[in-house]
């Protein structure tokens, strides 16, 4: 689609190919017993706000060169760090209080705290569900004028959607072990906060990581 210049179909199959491997990481976070295997959860498997949301947290378990390299910086070596950078956090927190429960409410937040990263909040608003739309469709007002239409899904953000999904899909796809969340640190931090929001995990058993204190 890129070769064809056909941005917006591309950036559509983008997205879609990203909840696809979102299915995968929450599935891996049952596995994990991370989270339960319920009805809510099931549910999720079909929400694709809570889908796109955990793109955000996949996208940062598969980062791209640039990213790599700060990350592994020699001059970082012993500073301290947060658990997950913010939106990833954001990102996990939205799917634990307001996506896998039947709620859609914000009463977990703390006015007196940051508010929401914005692009976290954006996705769990439904605009980038509203743009993958948009890349497909024409979206016609109430006044039956056009308000978008898929040419406007221009040739950077299909690219850069496209490249996040080959990112991820090598992440979890990878030669030589089986498909699925790679054994590292990152991951291990992933399934432990899960793992604390969803109750499977006791805030002593969490803070018992060395990474944690």
């Amino acid at each position: 689609m890129l070769d064809w210049e056909r941005f917006p179909t591309a950036f559509a199959l983008a997205v879609l190919a990203q909840e696809e491997y979102a299915k995968v990481l929450l599935l891996s976070l049952v596995d994990a017993n991370a989270i339960p295997w319920s009805s809510d959860v099931r549910r999720a498997l079909h929400d694709q706000v809570c889908k796109q949301l955990a793109a955000v947290i996949l996208d940062y378990l598969s980062p791209d060169d640039e990213e790599f390299f700060r990350r592994h910086d020699l001059s970082r070596i012993g500073a301290k760090e947060a658990v997950f950078r913010a939106d990833v956090l954001d990102a996990i927190h939205v799917i634990c209080h307001e996506r896998i429960p039947r709620e859609r409410d914000h009463w977990w937040l703390d006015p007196s705290e940051r508010s929401l990263d914005e692009i976290v909040e954006s996705i769990a608003n439904g605009r980038l569900e509203g743009h993958k739309q948009d890349a497909i469709y024409v979206r016609i007002g109430k006044a039956g004028d056009v308000l978008a239409r898929p040419l406007e899904i221009g040739e950077a953000v299909a690219k850069a959607e496209t490249a996040r999904s080959e990112r991820i899909g090598l992440q979890l796809r990878p030669y030589g072990r089986t498909p699925g969340l790679p054994k590292d640190l990152s991951s291990e931090k992933l399934v432990a906060l899960f793992g604390l929001l969803t109750g499977r995990v006791s805030p002593e058993d969490y803070s018992a990581h060395w990474w944690a204190r």
